[in-house]
């Protein structure tokens, strides 16, 4: 096609085009593809915005849709692609837009790159108001998502549709990758979980040769974090009113420290989990009975972890750089933090999960108190960052447990902290992938009890089923790193001032399961393996919400017949039968 292009922008059409879609045409698709394909199936009117972070298939589902393109359309489809590296006025590439639409007739534009160009948010809305308007159908991709995330609030309201691709589940992405013949399973996407690459092989090798966008090794998440995340943020408020919108961060900014301040609070938010889950058990002493992760520690060690604590808590404080008060670690202020935080949500890298608390299973001890608190806590879309940092961090407590002799050795610290870290991620992937095909009308969150100890229970996962507001239905889940189907995960579920409990504040306990590692069992309590129920949750959301009544999991033993009075909201809890000794497992 004969046309002059601003500088910084590739164009291809017609045969060209053709064979540049040939390659991702054979790839399988995401998930979200069918949005894209149902766009270009309809009537336009509206701009297509695709964001998410680096390599999550933004340009690959475009290609694949344009290679499902009925040839009618084909025939006056453009594909644009804008340098990342240039910066690019906005306006020339509207002229040539609006060139392409009056003079060669073009009518479908794909726009990759696109949040490269100055005033992002200004240009889409001329692309809203000017192509898509006059039935153009218009697919804009880029990188950077908080750009997109500004146009959408300050200038696109009714006049976009979106796909985001930064969160890939478990089901998801193991389907797309199987294709490389490798055996992946839940441990794997523990490790490299988050983008579209194992083990820095891409999947798309001739399309996307960035094979050190990968999370192999501590320096490919660094680099990650900073080219894919930091840069993200940094170059939409950059590009947006000549950096105006800077607001907070100006000074992080004018110093050249906004990308390392964005990229500390990313590690710094992964590492507080870290610190939560190993420094808390450890310098506690009672590292022995969480998780049942450490319960083969001697109790020497747990005496010296005792009588250690506070030096070990500030230790591993300043060695994880929780703490600002060494000089030469870059300080950053709470108003920069929040604003930077807020940011990393809006463009995927940290979502919200809720948390409802309640008070003591004990009905005596809980009597006149709220059913229940909320709060939220963080969890990470991308296995991967998280894995590796909470691996630097399980180093870190590894070193100043030698510096202060601690009496226990690095490979069974390593083993019990790995193990620690990886049940913990497993349990807020089940949670994510959960959330994800959450029907209208239905809740998830954690429930957990603030209560003495010996009083407690606490389920990683509660699905509450609201669809019918007469008769809510609750499903509770217990996530565990463990290849047993014996022991203590299974005491909450069966303790019956627990379920009352839970009955009583959200509706009737229809499913109790447990997801762990080992072979699927459908005992009253199910136990359910972690590969097979996450591999179904794409397929059937609706039996993973409540496995115990679909065909495929319910119990091939009676229930407890304590359970239908202790589930029922009609029955007081103070009515529901003592667990025996058995059961309460020290629960009550």
């Amino acid at each position: 096609m004969d046309i002059e292009l601003p500088d910084g922008i590739e164009m291809l059409c017609g045969d060209r085009l053709l064979a540049d879609v040939e390659e991702a045409a054979r790839l399988p698709r995401r998930d979200c593809f069918a949005s894209l394909k149902r766009y270009l199936g309809r009537p336009a009117g509206k701009l297509m915005l695709v964001n998410g972070l680096r390599r999550t298939d933004k340009t690959v589902m475009a290609k694949q849709a344009i290679a499902e393109l009925p040839d009618s359309m084909l025939e006056s489809t453009v594909f644009l692609k804008a340098s990342h590296d240039l910066v690019i006025p906005h306006r020339p590439v509207y002229d040539l837009v609006e060139e392409l639409y009056f003079d060669k007739k073009i009518r479908t534009f794909f726009i990759d790159e696109c949040t490269a160009l100055l005033e992002f948010p200004a240009w889409s809305k001329m692309m809203a108001d000017g192509p898509a308007a006059r039935g153009c159908h218009v697919v804009l991709l880029g990188n950077d998502s908080l750009s997109m995330w500004i146009a959408e609030r300050e200038l696109l309201e009714g006049r976009y549709n979106e796909i985001r691709t930064t969160r890939i589940p478990f089901h998801e992405w193991k389907r797309l990758l199987k294709g490389n013949g490798i055996h992946l399973g839940v441990k794997d996407y523990i490790r490299y979980g988050g983008i579209l690459d194992f083990d820095g092989v891409p999947t798309e090798t001739a399309l996307v040769a960035e094979a050190r966008n990968s999370f192999r090794d501590p320096s490919s998440i660094a680099w990650y974090i900073h080219s894919s995340i930091a840069l993200n943020i940094q170059n939409s408020l950059a590009r947006h009113a000549a950096g105006r919108d800077f607001g907070p961060l100006r000074m992080l900014w004018e110093s050249g420290r906004l990308t390392e301040a964005i990229a500390r609070i990313v590690q710094d938010q992964n590492q507080r989990i870290a610190l939560n889950e190993l420094y808390v058990p450890y310098v506690l002493g009672d590292y022995y009975v969480a998780r049942n992760a450490a319960r083969e520690l001697s109790d020497g060690v747990k005496k010296y972890f005792k009588n250690n604590g506070d030096s070990l808590k500030k230790q591993i404080n300043e060695r994880l750089c929780i703490s600002n008060n060494q000089e030469e670690i870059l300080q950053i202020t709470k108003k920069e933090v929040s604003l930077i935080l807020r940011y990393l949500s809006r463009i995927d890298v940290f979502r919200n999960a809720d948390v409802r608390v309640m008070p003591s299973t004990v009905p005596e001890k809980r009597h006149g108190q709220l059913l229940y608190e909320e709060s939220v806590r963080t969890l990470q879309t991308q296995p991967g960052i998280r894995a590796g940092q909470m691996n630097l961090a399980c180093g870190v407590v590894w070193e100043v447990l030698k510096i202060n002799q601690a009496p226990v050795s690095k490979e069974e610290f390593l083993k019990k902290a790995e193990a620690t870290v990886q049940g913990q991620m497993l349990e807020d992937i089940v949670f994510a992938d959960l959330q994800d095909v959450l029907p209208k009308d239905c809740r998830i969150f954690k429930l957990a009890w603030d209560a003495d100890p010996g009083e407690t229970a606490e389920f990683d996962c509660a699905v509450v089923d609201e669809r019918d507001s007469g008769n809510p239905r609750v499903s509770l889940f217990e996530v565990k790193h463990t290849a047993s189907s014996r022991g203590g995960p299974e005491k909450h579920m069966k303790n019956p001032r627990a379920i009352a409990q839970v009955a009583e504040a959200f509706g009737r306990v229809v499913s109790r399961t447990i997801v762990y590692s080992g072979p699927t069992e459908r005992r009253a309590v199910l136990w359910v393996n972690a590969d097979e129920f996450l591999e179904s949750v794409g397929r059937d959301p609706e039996g993973c919400l409540f496995p115990q009544l679909s065909a495929r999991w319910s119990p091939l033993v009676p229930f407890e017949p304590w359970l239908a009075s202790a589930a029922d909201p009609a029955c007081p809890a103070e009515e529901a039968p003592a667990p025996q000794e058995s059961e309460a497992m020290g629960t009550v």
